[in-house]
Formats: C-alpha cells, structure tokens, sequence
C-alpha cells in the first residue's frame, strides 16, 4: 500500500512595500471605520475629519503616506503608515472606483518625502 502523507498546504505571500535604503518613519494614524480591508502598500490620504482613508485614482486630496499592512477597517481603527523613507514602486496601490490598482508615475510622484524605487 502506498499512503501520501501530506496532510495539509500553505501558501505563504508577503509583499515588500518598505524598502531599506533609506531608513523608514512610521506614525500610527487613524483610519475611517468600515472601509473594508486596505491593503498593504496602500497609498493613502486623510478626509474632512483627520482620518485615513484610500487615495483614489484622479483625486486632488494630497497623500499623506503608505500603509505598511493590511488593516481591515471594521475591526482595527488604527493603521500603521509609512510617512518618509524608501518604497517599493511596484507594490504600491490607489483605488480605482471599487478596486485596487498599480499606482501610476503621477500618484508615486504625489508623494511628499517618500521615494518609490
């Protein structure tokens, strides 16, 4: 008799969004509540009220930073966010109407003392 002992599957993904070159600052800040899951490496800007919310594609709302993980907005009010140092160019995010997408050369360069590599 031949048994197949494997008795389970991971799959592990992790995304590098803060890069070493340059030493990061991270602020906690507080994020709107109900949003949903943001993702890591999210760029993110702040409403009326002072809170974290996405940075949408086309918006004039100036970013304020990165998330450094995904925080999902219905149970955790605080996000960790990346406000100067070195990025990861492909792995950050804007959102797109309901989606997340790559964000673009114009959204990377919004950014105020961060720099995407």
């Amino acid at each position: 008799m031949v048994y197949d002992a494997k008795l389970g599957m991971h799959t592990f993904e992790a995304k590098q969004v803060v890069d070493a070159t340059h030493p990061a600052v991270v602020l906690s800040m507080k994020v709107k509540a109900n949003q949903g899951e943001l993702p890591i490496g999210l760029i993110v800007t702040k409403d009326d009220n002072g809170e974290l919310i996405p940075f949408e594609r086309g918006s004039t709302k100036e970013p304020v930073g990165v998330l450094t993980n995904t925080v999902d907005t219905s149970k955790e009010t605080v996000a960790s966010v990346l406000v100067h140092g070195t990025v990861v160019a492909k792995a950050l995010l804007v959102k797109q109407e309901t989606t997340f997408q790559q964000a673009n050369a114009n959204e990377i360069a919004a950014l105020k003392l961060i720099f995407a590599i």
